[in-house]
């Protein structure tokens, strides 16, 4: 196989959680193929597993794969709460935001 096959002919799959792909399909996965010259496949609904697989070029695919990862890591950290322990003395150094 020749070089420029090669670079025509890249996949990668990543694994994404399931939760996370409502963040990716529609608009957004469109413009994604778009800009990066890139095909995304997501899984099936009802599928058993987690993983988009990507195919393009080799720099294209591997934009789209970060560009991924950065969309489902975000998405993942909204909603989240941290449970801080610290000395009492240092609390003033925290903002507490009241719950309703």
């Amino acid at each position: 196989m020749n070089e420029e096959m090669k670079l025509i002919n890249f996949s990668v799959v990543v694994p994404i959680y399931k939760q996370n792909h409502k963040f990716i399909i529609g608009a957004v996965i469109k413009k994604i193929r778009d800009e990066t010259n890139t095909k995304i496949d997501l899984p099936t609904e009802g599928a058993e597993f987690d993983v988009i697989a990507m195919y393009g070029p080799k720099e294209d695919v591997m934009k789209t794969k970060k560009r991924l990862l950065e969309i489902s890591n975000e998405k993942q950290l909204v909603g989240h709460l941290a449970l801080i322990k610290a000395n009492p003395e240092q609390h003033n150094f925290f903002y507490l935001q009241k719950w309703s």
